[in-house]
């Protein structure tokens, strides 16, 4: 998608011209999100050292939350620190990701919270929420995509260096943070025509380089579906 597409956006949102607001969200639904044609599925034979460290990206920010204790459990999960990593096919798509963001917003960075996630990490953060009302917001522990190296959990920086906002933080465990809401929270003014078109922006660089989208998470895409990584891959620790 054009990046002035975009750029009008958010002209028209600070217009508060609420009438071609609507419009150019119409304009941007219309465009054709579809990726292009899957790499070749791989046995289930790979392992950490066929992973890629995608904070070798150029256009990377890493900001890993289990591995500190900014996040909902406010304790370090995560030992390993500085490098985050995604199965090869993950990371081949991530890269045209990266790619599509340096051509439609020159300066701006991706900002990843997390990657790949050891089953153990996956294991704690369920322990956090199991018997909760917010466990359905994070995976069974032999369920989790991210064990796979398949998921990435993301958002976006501008060229100053300043989050965009995309209405709720990471691991808002709410339905502001569920894209399926969106429109409704919107209608309601609990989520603005900015913060609305900052996640559209994501998701279409995402989706264009052949990411799914989590419903439950504005940040969480996947690169293959749910069912093909669990019935061709294994989670690893």
């Amino acid at each position: 998608m054009p990046r002035n597409i975009f750029s009008v956006m958010r002209k028209v949102l600070n217009r508060r011209n609420h009438i071609s607001a609507l419009l150019v969200i119409l304009v941007i639904g219309s465009f054709s999100l579809s990726s292009d044609a899957q790499p070749p599925i791989h046995s289930s034979n790979s392992s950490h050292s066929d992973f890629i460290d995608i904070t070798a990206y150029p256009n990377v920010k890493l900001d890993k939350r289990y591995a500190c204790t900014n996040n909902f459990c406010r304790e370090i999960l995560d030992t390993n620190k500085y490098s985050c990593s995604l199965h090869p096919i993950a990371a081949e798509k991530f890269l045209k990701a990266c790619q599509i963001l340096a051509q439609e917003e020159p300066g701006w960075k991706f900002i990843v919270y997390d990657a790949f996630r050891p089953i153990s990490v996956q294991r704690k953060l369920y322990e956090h929420v199991k018997g909760t009302p917010k466990a359905h917001y994070v995976a069974y522990p032999t369920y989790g995509i991210h064990c796979y190296g398949f998921a990435i959990d993301l958002s976006l920086v501008d060229n100053t260096g300043t989050p965009i906002d995309m209405g709720t933080e990471f691991d808002d465990f709410s339905e502001l943070a569920e894209p399926r809401f969106e429109v409704k929270f919107m209608k309601a003014g609990k989520l603005t025509k900015e913060q609305y078109a900052n996640r559209l922006l994501l998701r279409s660089v995402m989706k264009r380089a052949g990411f799914h989208q989590l419903q439950r998470e504005w940040w969480h895409y996947e690169a293959l579906p749910e069912h093909i990584v669990r019935a061709r891959f294994k989670q690893l620790d």
